[in-house]
């Protein structure tokens, strides 16, 4: 058995030499590429016909591992057999080599879809937000509409509690709130689907009072918005003209980019992790409300200070997702 063994290493080798593929004698023997492959590497390097050098498996020949890097890079929603049948090695080894190279099985995060479009407008954005100095997103206003549903931890992603509406029973609270870097304003009932008419409500309830009470000084300040329809349609920004409010551009699909999402998500645990749940919107709206004043000063003011960073992120990406 030995003797046949040796007696196909060398016929390999002398294939190898007469000019032969490795894949067409991976072919001809019925054997895995790989294999093919380390018996030609050892003989070559070491003047061996044997793959019998130590014990334990073998490891992967760096030719072999630039063939599932190519592949993983290529497709990396390709699955282990898929690149075991490109490499010829079983789904197990492949998924070894896929360990080597440093790649791990993950759930693939969960991102707004970016076309070509939004990509070269969030690029062209970076590169302007990048030349502005540190301290001028102390001048901003970042402002965002957030819905709530009430609902059990099994159904999180049941559709009827999925945005933007809860079906069959349940109820929710959509709030507007704001942020800036010394501040937060109190959060505003949304009522019914925000048209432009509710939309200049909301502001008036809770953007005008930022500047009447003196918190930020209305022609020092830019009020960010995204680009939902009630936000960019003609009377809304006709109001806006008329009240003196500024705005700073932000290009579509960038949540990334929002630091007030982040805050979404304190306010998000802080409300749901106490013992009594609320029974009604009401309740919610007020537990929202009492969550989202007890959020520290401090916080809101690093998720501000963020925005160098995500820009910085956003820029090297040239316009692509961040791990914001």
């Amino acid at each position: 058995m030995v003797k046949q063994h040796r007696s196909m290493l060398g016929r390999i080798v002398g294939q190898s030499e007469d000019g032969v593929s490795q894949r067409q004698i991976a072919q001809n023997f019925g054997i895995p590429l790989s294999t093919v492959n380390r018996v030609i590497v050892q003989f070559t390097s070491e003047g061996k016909e044997s793959t019998a050098s130590h014990s334990g498996r073998s490891g992967p020949s760096e030719r072999c591992l630039r063939a599932v890097r190519r592949s993983i890079e290529k497709t990396p929603h390709c699955k282990a057999a898929d690149i075991a049948e490109e490499v010829q090695v079983s789904s197990r080894t492949a998924v070894w080599y896929l360990h080597q190279l440093g790649y791990d099985g993950r759930a693939a995060r969960r991102k707004p879809l970016l076309r070509p479009a939004n990509i070269q407008r969030r690029k062209k954005w970076a590169d302007e937000m990048a030349n502005r100095p540190l301290e001028f997103c102390q001048t901003v206003i970042f402002s965002d509409e957030c819905l709530w549903v009430w609902r059990l931890p099994s159904q999180e992603f049941t559709l009827n509690r999925l945005q933007p509406t809860v079906k069959h029973g349940g109820f929710s609270v959509m709030v507007w709130g704001a942020i800036w870097s010394a501040g937060w304003s109190e959060l505003v009932k949304c009522v019914g689907n925000i048209n432009s008419t509710i939309y200049i409500s909301i502001l008036e309830d809770g953007l005008l009072p930022v500047f009447s009470t003196g918190q930020m000084v209305k022609n020092n300040t830019l009020f960010m918005e995204d680009g939902a329809p009630c936000h960019t349609v003609k009377k809304t920004k006709e109001w806006q003209d008329r009240n003196g409010i500024k705005q700073l551009p932000w290009p579509s699909q960038s949540l990334d980019m929002h630091p007030i999402e982040h805050l979404w998500a304190i306010l998000d645990r802080a409300v749901w992790k106490k013992s009594r749940k609320p029974t009604s919107w009401a309740e919610l709206l007020t537990r929202l409300r009492e969550s989202w004043a007890e959020i520290p000063r401090e916080k809101i003011s690093e998720v501000v200070r963020s925005m160098a960073e995500r820009v910085k992120a956003s820029k090297s990406a040239y316009g692509k997702s961040t791990k914001y």
